[in-house]
């Protein structure tokens, strides 16, 4: 290389410059560089000029190392650095390169279930780093979830379970119009399948409802009434009583009975004038008629057969009329008079029978009893009575017999049940 020409000040500096980068060297300047002062010389010769190169590089390194690039786990917070602990570990809140770890960046920190480094809330790792889960708030198919509401809730319009609410599901859910659910379809239970509660006329026999049919249909006189019981078919004797008997000094009694299906209907009286003692009864004949179940218009009713003529109590005698109930009634009392202790006179009254159907079945109840006309002598006064069946209907008649004529008279009562 050639030499140098000599030069004082920023002039020599200038061209030193030129010449090095000239040669494809870098070299930093020294910024406090100042002209020698007087008396020093300024002469550059070989040993000046390999003076002021070292001089040079000793600067250029001295500027490098002050300005060094940031250096991550130095445990400073250099420019570029979102945190610095002094390691290049992960997992501790600050990576191996300096940045805060946070839910997303993709790695696994303390308190994170997963990272997957997305926002995708329906993966298998949410937004919020905690794996997707029934109960997050957000319907992960991927989890077999069809619905995510956020709660616990079983009776809204999603379930704890994350499927929709549903009949069978064994919640009664009001907002699916649910009575109930208990979580099987079973439709002889006390819930359908289709969530309502057990009842008569939904087509299925529940006998934990006390039903023995169930047609499903509003037809009341078929083979399953609206009640969802089997239709009546019968009519049996219940319990047994009797009204209290009119009349003594008797020498008998004598029982004119009906049959175990059949009611007391009317009663014929024979009677004649007998001297000394006057106009007396001297005979009574039971009438008894069947008790029927038929179908009505739109049910069942009660109701009774032609009567038919008992065996005659007593002693014969010309007819003095009958007391005869309306079809669909049976007698419940009597009343009279009577002279001493000969009868004179007796009327009865009529109930009708009326079919009822209630939940537990069916019972044969009474209506208002209503009075025949009086038959036999005299005015129409009255000296005893009514004398009414404590239970029931009558079923027959008991006369007390003496040697003149009736001298008592009593009902045999019955209730009725109603087979189905």
């Amino acid at each position: 290389m050639a030499p140098l020409p000599r030069t004082r000040g920023p002039r020599r500096a200038l061209a030193l410059a030129a010449l090095l980068g000239a040669q494809g060297s870098c070299v930093a300047l020294n910024s406090d560089w100042a002209p020698p002062e007087e008396g020093v010389s300024s002469e550059t010769g070989g040993d000046d000029e390999s003076s002021t190169g070292a001089d040079a590089s000793s600067s250029a390194g001295a500027s490098t190392s002050t300005s060094g690039a940031a250096v991550c786990g130095d445990g400073e917070l250099d420019l570029g650095e979102g945190c610095d602990d002094g390691n290049q570990e992960d997992g501790d809140g600050c990576d191996a390169s300096c940045a805060l770890e946070t839910c997303g960046d993709g790695q696994l920190d303390p308190g994170e279930a997963c990272d997957d480094g997305n926002d995708d809330e329906l993966d298998a790792c949410t937004s919020a780093c905690t794996l997707a889960a029934c109960g997050d708030g957000y319907t992960q198919p991927d989890n077999g979830e069809l619905c995510d509401d956020g709660n616990a809730d079983d009776l809204d319009a999603c379930t704890a379970s994350c499927a929709p609410a549903a009949c069978g599901d064994g919640f009664a859910q009001a907002i699916n119009g649910e009575a109930c659910d208990d979580g099987n379809d079973d439709e002889l239970d006390a819930c359908t399948a289709s969530c309502e509660l057990a009842a008569c006329g939904d087509g299925f026999p529940q006998a934990i409802n006390g039903e023995d049919c169930d047609d499903g249909d509003a037809v009341n006189n078929n083979q399953c009434t609206d009640l969802c019981h089997f239709p009546p078919f019968g009519v049996l004797y219940g319990d047994e009583g009797e009204t209290p008997k009119e009349g003594d000094n008797l020498l008998q009694d004598k029982l004119g009975e009906c049959g175990e299906d059949e009611v007391l209907a009317a009663i014929e009286v024979h009677g004649q004038d007998v001297f000394p003692l006057g106009n007396l009864f001297t005979q009574v004949t039971p009438y008894c008629a069947p008790a029927l179940i038929e179908p009505a218009d739109d049910g069942w009713i009660v109701t009774t057969g032609e009567p038919v003529k008992g065996t005659p109590i007593g002693f014969g005698g010309p007819s003095l009329g009958s007391a005869a109930c309306p079809v669909g009634h049976a007698i419940t009392s009597f009343s009279g008079r009577r002279d001493s202790f000969l009868f004179k006179k007796l009327l009865v009254a009529c109930a009708p029978l009326q079919l009822v159907e209630d939940p537990d079945g069916f019972a044969i109840e009474l209506g208002a009893p209503v009075e025949t006309a009086p038959v036999g002598f005299g005015n129409n006064d009255l000296s005893f009575g009514p004398q009414e069946c404590d239970v029931g209907v009558a079923t027959g008649l008991i006369i007390g017999l003496s040697v003149s004529g009736l001298g008592a008279v009593q009902l045999a009562c019955h209730e009725l049940d109603v087979l189905w």
